[in-house]
């Protein structure tokens, strides 16, 4: 596949050739004649390229970038000053390459595909816009980060190839699609779906009690996303209301969000070992003492039964005033289930939160057993139809306005704020704030060749990403 300068670049990346194939792209029989046919075909973490003269082979990394020209057709491929091309057959070709890799690969030219629409959130080293693709005319939300501002915090660059590896790996729609992924010289673009029903936390706030169904609904979503996550043993950390977004106004259909603390169970070292946002995190995470030691998915499973809490009841499990009380409270996970309140729960759905709240990992009910439990399967046809049904409530609080955050992005509440016993993990700390830092440089996206009033302006900038409700600690 990489053919110019294929001699060049194949001693430095020094690859190991897998055993398997993968999905078989294309064959260009025109492409390079004089050696007879030349194919490419995807491995799981390699590009082969094949031709009479043997096979060579490009793994998949971060810094492996490529881009599309349409007239001729043909692909080209970078990793730092080696580029390298691929001469297609036809469109269709260069159509059917770019839906392959663009799920893998980081891409080239995201003004020459995108019309920033607006911003819609900000964050330490990153904003939020809404762009439309221009060649579907579809909506979605861009997050645009400084390289670096981000790469110079300790593990930025680590954070944030992990948060788009599991962002990949993930294909259920209860959890946030990631779309694609572009780069440029000092700007990193994450294009995401476009959720627009507002974040769960908002609608906690101004509705405290929420209709039976409604709570079904919204923890029905959330298991289903967490079965997907947890079968290929990716777990969450961060589960909150602040991360939890409803796909449209209107509806019930909530979405997993903000995977930047999510990590596969089976990684040989964890990026981060203690992280999450007291209130909301398993004990065996807040308490682990020894930085090595390894825990289950089924963490998320306790954090969906804080928010289930919440839900049913209107008020958190871990009532403390002050951020250190809510800590505290959180590292005891110890419950009782006796109050007046619980005895007026319908009893499966105390049923089903006992069996998520069990602070032992191994006596939790998992998202697979929960999605089977009565509370679900004892609900009528009507209910079950009504899962995504409209709001009771016309209010959808905090909308994508001036005066409020992106659903992107985390909302504010009082636990904004390090635990001074925990040792700081600078990472996953972004405080948010209210003016712009601009701390890296950033590329222009807006129409340069235009003098719209409403474009979105001259460029990116880089402001507060917010990750400060979150602790954690370094091995």
């Amino acid at each position: 596949m990489l053919y110019n300068k294929m001699e060049a670049i194949s001693p430095m990346f020094s690859p190991q050739l897998p055993s398997s194939p993968g999905k078989l792209l294309l064959s260009c029989p025109a492409h390079r004649a004089q050696e007879g046919e030349v194919t490419l075909t995807l491995y799981d973490h390699c590009l082969v390229e094949t031709s009479p003269r043997g096979r060579q082979a490009v793994p998949f990394d971060f810094d492996l970038k490529f881009s599309f020209t349409a007239s001729p057709p043909a692909v080209a491929f970078e990793r730092g000053e080696e580029r390298a091309g691929w001469a297609l057959r036809s469109e269709a070709d260069l159509g059917a390459c770019r839906e392959v890799l663009r799920g893998r690969l980081n891409q080239r030219g995201f003004h020459e595909q995108f019309k920033p629409k607006k911003k819609i959130g900000k964050g330490n080293f990153a904003s939020v816009y809404l762009a439309e693709k221009l060649e579907s005319g579809r909506s979605f939300a861009v997050k645009a980060f400084s390289k670096e501002a981000a790469y110079s915090e300790d593990k930025g660059k680590e954070c944030l190839i992990k948060e788009i590896e599991v962002m990949r790996a993930l294909g259920h729609r209860s959890c946030m699609r990631l779309e694609e992924v572009f780069e440029s010289e000092n700007s990193l673009y994450i294009v995401v779906e476009l959720l627009e029903g507002g974040q769960l936390y908002d609608k906690v706030k101004a509705k405290h009690h929420f209709r039976p169904q409604e709570v079904r609904a919204v923890v029905h979503s959330i298991l289903q996303g967490l079965r997907e996550m947890h079968a290929k043993r990716i777990m969450h950390r961060d589960l909150k209301p602040e991360n939890l977004i409803f796909r449209a106004e209107g509806t019930w259909d909530c979405v997993i969000a903000d995977f930047g603390l999510a990590e596969f169970a089976d990684a040989q070292e964890y990026l981060f070992v203690r992280c999450g946002t007291p209130g909301y995190v398993a004990p065996e995470v807040i308490n682990i003492k020894d930085m090595k030691t390894k825990y289950e998915p089924i963490c998320d499973i306790f954090s969906l039964g804080l928010i289930f809490h919440i839900l049913l009841l209107g008020v958190s499990a871990f009532p403390g005033k002050t951020y250190n009380e809510v800590l505290a409270q959180n590292r005891a996970s110890a419950f009782s289930f006796e109050g007046e309140q619980y005895k007026r729960l319908d009893p499966d759905a105390l049923d089903l939160l006992i069996r998520m709240l069990k602070r032992g990992p191994h006596d939790r009910i998992t998202a697979a057993e929960a999605l089977s439990h009565p509370y679900f399967t004892a609900m009528d046809e009507e209910e079950q139809g009504d899962m995504v049904a409209e709001l009771r409530s016309p209010e959808v609080a905090c909308r994508q306005s001036p005066s409020c955050e992106s659903p992107l992005l985390t909302s504010a509440n009082p636990l904004r704020r390090l635990d001074k016993n925990i040792k700081k993990d600078s990472c996953v700390d972004f405080k948010m704030g209210k003016e712009n830092v601009l701390t890296g440089k950033v590329d222009t996206i807006a129409e340069t060749a235009s003098s719209n009033a409403n474009s979105v302006g001259k460029r990116f900038e880089s402001v507060a990403m917010p990750k400060v409700s979150k602790f954690s600690t370094k091995k």
